[in-house]
């Protein structure tokens, strides 16, 4: 049980007036904090965030995108579970398959990135494939051939989601390995990225007829395009 608690301090003689509200536990006194004092110290760490990411261009509009992207990659990034979520207020759920991962490296925090992936790899299927597998079996009719639900949660998915998660996920992964060189981190992920090149290929590659009927290689992507982007994409094809 918790009870929310309003604290205010004002005066006449036209001095800040400061409030704060403290979340505290039921029967339990509540702290007496300086209003001023912990307004400070919270601006000067927002203004640390926001100076992550400095641009100097002749345009001031651009140069306010580098304070705005700090703080923002801050909201995403969760300490508890390491790892980046999805939203920093809105949904804030894990999704391993997001675009929020690209700025950990382009932001400096390494570090962060390599919790992330780890956070995501220690999930990945590595149940073996056997004849049993709906992954060997035939495509779902009821989504037009477009995929096997049932081979999207085989060995090598990482995430358990309707969304082709790992595309994404494996792409900031190696662009981190591309970007910091970690040889000891590569050779710790290479199972992973074997057992995911391995998913790929069964959920997605395709032959169809080409020239002289022969049967050359398709790499579906359904899975990969989420219903609500693909069509946002078709009306503005209309537009």
């Amino acid at each position: 049980m918790y009870k929310r608690q309003l604290i205010g301090s004002a005066v006449l003689s036209g001095e800040p007036l400061y409030l704060t509200v403290d979340r505290i536990a039921a029967d339990t006194l509540a702290p007496a904090p300086d209003p001023a004092k912990a307004f400070a110290a919270r601006s000067a760490q927002v203004e640390a965030i926001a100076a992550t990411l400095k641009i100097e261009t002749p345009d001031e509009y651009i140069n306010a995108c580098g304070a705005a992207i700090g703080i923002a990659a801050e909201t995403i990034w969760d300490a508890r579970q390491q790892c980046v979520m999805h939203g920093g207020v809105a949904w804030r759920v894990p999704l391993a398959g997001w675009r929020g991962p690209y700025n950990l490296d382009a932001l400096g925090n390494h570090d962060r990135a390599v919790l992330h992936f780890q956070h995501w790899l220690k999930r990945q299927n590595v149940t073996p494939i056997t004849t049993a597998d709906p992954a060997i079996g035939p495509w779902d009719a009821d989504i037009h051939l477009a995929r096997k639900e049932g081979m999207l949660h085989s060995n090598g998915d990482v995430s358990t989601n309707h969304y082709d998660m790992n595309m994404v996920f494996i792409d900031a992964l190696l662009r981190h390995l591309m970007w910091t060189g970690d040889l000891k981190f590569a050779r710790e992920v290479w199972p992973a990225l074997q057992r995911h090149l391995a998913w790929e290929r069964r959920l997605f590659r395709r032959t169809f007829a080409g020239a002289g009927g022969a049967q050359l290689p398709l790499y579906e992507a359904y899975a990969t395009i989420w219903a609500s982007d693909n069509l946002q994409y078709l009306s503005l094809i209309h537009i």
